[in-house]
């Protein structure tokens, strides 16, 4: 009994167990397993059927999306007729399913098809899990496996007529942690570089201490939930929830309950979750130039409600954009946004511990700083305007734009 549990959560380490070893071994893994593998990634896994087949990653050391997809489709390719006809790579995100790229042939000849729809996949690894207890688990699974990542932060605010802006540089290192399918564990620190902003925030603190869970909900739903101590001072419970909509279309939702957080002094000071927050909204993708549209209402941390009209330009490895807004307490707000990736575009995980910078850095500028009308908090380190939870649908315009020529 205790062989069987320690099988199921270390089932590609360190620390499995001589069975688990056993059914990850070189020679049970296929040719296509072992190109994957050597590339970086993760959770891999190929099911092999009767008619084609199925392949689970996960491109963890890939810094893009485009990166990521460029990936995926080349290391699969290489393999040629060893993949087994026509395939389904199920791509998987903290090790759930997040969507399907398909072949209708081999991949060197055919083109690719993204679905959001996962139900086939999940179905076919349950079986395999079923007819062939412990030999189908992932190889090289990330749970349990530690990253260390540097977030580099830069601020600056025009609120002094003696000086031109006032900087903040903080260098945020954090610790994220996998442990059961679709959790995540983020642990960082704030450490100033130079700090012109608050006294209080030219000490070492606490940022983000989250932990959050993936899963999938009926009718194609992604979702996310997360509790613990967020952005903007504050912490707190959040549900995100996303839907594809064909193959430019999503809609969005957010809520969140959530009360004060911030170090003062000598001390900690919080307050109980008392204030409601939500979002609801849209976008669109124009493949065409790479744009995607996004419009939401909100209710802001500041008790008010508004609009916001997003514009974002998509590059390989960066992201710029513009937005306006208006809500119910000011005036039209506006301004824009750019996120760079940030080198090196490929990170293998080469030791129990993985050391990396972030994938991007984000710089957001605002016409009018309100400290909360407009404003809302982020529940994780590694949102920005490229990448987020939102945006999922720009898989699709990179399949259509660069992979399928």
């Amino acid at each position: 009994m205790k062989k069987g549990i320690l099988t199921r959560i270390f089932g590609g380490g360190r620390l499995a167990v001589p069975l688990a070893l056993a059914a990850v071994s070189s020679a049970a893994q296929t040719p296509l397993e072992r190109e994957l593998l050597s590339s970086g990634f993760e959770n891999v896994r190929q099911l092999k059927g009767e008619t084609g087949s199925y392949v689970f990653l996960e491109p963890v050391p890939f810094r893009s999306m485009r990166d990521a997809v460029d990936a995926v489709t080349g290391r699969i390719g290489a393999a040629g007729d060893s993949a087994g006809g026509p395939m389904t790579v199920v791509w998987t995100e903290d090790r759930i399913p997040k969507f399907v790229l398909e072949t209708g042939g081999y991949p060197d000849s055919v083109r690719w098809r993204l679905d959001f729809d996962t139900r086939d996949a999940r179905e076919a690894w349950k079986r395999s899990l079923t007819s062939r207890p412990g030999a189908k688990r992932f190889l090289r699974s990330s749970a349990g496996r530690v990253d260390l990542i540097l977030y580099p932060q830069f601020r600056f605010r025009n609120s002094r007529l003696d000086v031109m802006y006032e900087v903040q540089i903080n260098l945020n290192p954090t610790l994220e942690v996998n442990f059961w399918r679709g959790s995540k564990l983020t642990a960082q620190l704030i450490v100033p570089i130079l700090n012109e902003f608050y006294k209080e925030e030219s000490r070492v603190r606490p940022g983000y201490l989250t932990l959050s869970q993936r899963f999938r909900l009926p009718a194609n739903v992604l979702a996310k939930a997360t509790f613990g101590n967020f952005s903007m001072n504050r912490w707190g419970a959040d549900l995100k929830l996303f839907k594809p909509v064909g193959r430019h279309f999503g809609i969005y939702a957010e809520a969140g309950l959530t009360g004060i957080s911030y170090l003062y002094f000598d001390g900690w000071s919080y307050a109980p979750m008392s204030k409601w927050t939500w979002m609801a909204g849209g976008n669109y993708l124009w493949n065409r130039f790479d744009l995607m549209f996004d419009v939401s209402a909100a209710r802001y941390l500041g008790d008010d409600i508004g609009a916001t009209a997003k514009v974002t330009r998509y590059f390989r490895r960066a992201a710029v954009g513009f937005y306006v807004q208006k809500t119910q307490k000011v005036d039209y707000n506006g301004g824009f946004y750019f996120a760079l990736a940030l080198p090196p575009y490929r990170i293998k995980r080469r030791r129990p511990v993985r050391v990396a910078p972030s994938r991007y850095f984000e710089m957001v500028y605002n016409a009018k700083a309100y400290l909360h009308y407009g404003r809302n908090y982020e529940t994780s380190p590694d949102d920005n305007c490229a990448e987020n939870f939102f945006n999922a649908t720009r898989y699709n315009q990179i399949i259509n734009n660069y992979t399928n020529h």
